[in-house]
C-alpha cells in the first residue's frame, strides 16, 4: 500500500469489507505493495482482532482519508488479522466521548485534539513550540515517550502516535488585530481547555470557552468577537462568510493525538505491532505533506473570498509572544512537574 495522493470516498461508506482475500472499500478493490500471502506469513499466530476507531474531523477530510489509508494498508499487511473500522465526523461522539470510549473499551482507537489529560491540556499554551520541527522533537522524542508512559499508567491508553495539524490562527469580525494590545477585552471563543483560557487571558483577551457547535451562531449574533482554529477547521466551515479579519498569529501548534486501547495492543503479535507502527508512520507522513501543501491554497481561498489576512511584518508576532511569556507558570509545573517546561524549551 503506497500513501500517495488524496482519495475521495462516498460519505456514507465507512466500513472496510474483506471478500475472498481481496480488500475492498466502497465496492472498489485495492491492491497494495505488500502481498496478502506474505503478510499472512508475517502475522504468525495472530488472532483476528476487530475494533473501531473514531474522530470528529469531517467525513472525507484529509484526516479521514489518512485513517482510511491506514485501515486498508494495516488489513492488507497483516493478512486481514487486524481489522479496524474508522468513523469520522463525530459518528462515535465528541472528542471527549471517543477518548472515554477507549478507556472503557467501547472504542479501540481515538484520533483527537483533546485528550482530557493534564499533560496534553498544558500543550495548549501560546508559543510553547518554536516551530514544527521543535514540536516533533518534543512529542516524538524522550519527553514525549515519558508522557506516553504516564498516559498508559494512569488511563490504560497507549499513545500510539501523532499526526500533523496546522497552527492555530485568529479570526475577528470588527477589529483588525495586529498586536497583542488590540485584544484587550475582546471575547475570543476558545475550546474548553485550561491552557487556552490562561493563554488568551495573558494576552489581554476575554477568553470564552464554548463547544464548537455553538460557535458559528455566536459569531453571527455578535455574542463573541472572534475565534481561533487551524486553517483546516476554518476552511471546512467557510469562515470567510462570518469573519472579516484573519490574523496569522500561529499561537498554538498542537498535533492530532492517537490513543489506542492497551488491551488491544497486548493482543497483537510483536511482528504485527511493528507493521502497525510502520504503517501508521506512512499514514501520518502522508497527512503532514498533504496538509502542508494545502496551507497556502487555503490561505489564498480565504483572501479570494474577502477575508483580510494580517501577516508579518504588519502583524507583530513578538508582541503576542511577550504578552504570553509567563502563561506556562500557571499550568505546566502542576501538569508536567517542576523543570519540565525548561526541558521542553531546551530541546533542539
Amino acid at each position: 500500500m503506497t500513501f500517495t495522493g488524496p482519495q475521495a470516498r462516498p460519505a456514507i461508506s465507512r466500513a472496510i469489507v474483506v471478500v475472498m482475500g481481496t480488500l475492498c472499500v466502497a465496492g472498489m478493490a485495492l491492491v497494495g505493495s505488500a502481498s496478502i500471502a506474505s503478510a499472512g506469513a508475517a502475522a504468525g499466530d495472530q488472532q483476528v482482532i476487530e475494533f473501531k476507531g473514531g474522530g470528529t474531523d469531517p467525513v472525507n477530510s484529509p484526516v479521514d482519508q489518512m485513517m482510511q489509508r491506514f485501515v486498508k494498508a494495516l488489513a492488507e499487511r497483516t493478512g486481514n488479522k487486524i481489522r479496524l473500522t474508522y468513523f469520522a465526523g463525530a459518528q462515535l461522539g465528541g472528542e471527549r466521548d471517543i477518548v472515554e470510549g477507549v478507556q472503557l473499551g467501547t472504542v479501540g482507537m481515538a484520533v483527537t485534539g483533546v485528550t482530557g489529560h493534564r499533560i496534553w491540556d498544558a500543550l495548549w499554551i501560546p508559543y510553547l513550540f518554536r516551530d514544527r520541527d521543535h514540536m516533533w522533537k518534543v512529542l516524538r522524542g524522550p519527553i514525549g515517550e515519558e508522557w506516553g508512559q504516564v498516559m498508559l499508567k494512569e488511563r490504560g491508553m497507549r499513545l500510539f502516535g501523532y499526526a500533523y495539524r496546522s497552527p492555530r490562527n485568529l479570526t475577528t469580525t470588527k477589529i483588525k488585530v495586529t498586536k497583542a494590545a488590540d485584544l484587550k477585552g475582546m471575547k475570543i471563543r476558545v475550546p474548553e481547555i485550561q491552557g487556552e483560557v490562561i493563554g488568551w487571558k495573558s494576552m489581554g483577551a476575554n477568553p470564552t470557552p464554548m463547544a464548537w457547535p455553538e460557535v458559528l451562531t455566536a459569531l453571527q449574533m455578535g455574542t463573541i468577537d472572534g475565534q481561533e482554529n487551524p486553517f483546516e477547521t476554518m476552511y471546512a466551515n467557510k469562515m470567510w462568510e462570518i469573519q472579516k479579519y484573519l490574523s496569522l498569529t500561529e499561537h498554538i501548534r498542537m498535533a492530532w493525538t492517537v490513543l489506542l486501547d492497551e488491551r488491544i495492543w497486548q493482543k497483537i503479535t510483536p511482528q504485527n505491532q511493528k507493521i502497525m507502527q510502520d504503517t501508521w508512520k506512512e499514514a501520518a507522513d502522508w497527512l503532514e505533506q498533504n496538509t502542508l501543501s494545502r496551507e497556502k491554497e487555503m490561505l489564498d481561498t480565504f483572501k479570494k473570498n474577502g477575508m483580510i489576512a494580517v501577516e508579518p511584518p504588519e502583524l507583530n508576532i513578538q508582541s503576542f509572544r511577550d504578552a504570553a511569556k509567563n502563561a506556562w507558570k500557571d499550568i505546566t509545573p502542576k501538569a508536567w512537574g517542576e523543570g519540565a517546561y525548561e526541558k521542553v524549551q531546551a530541546t533542539n
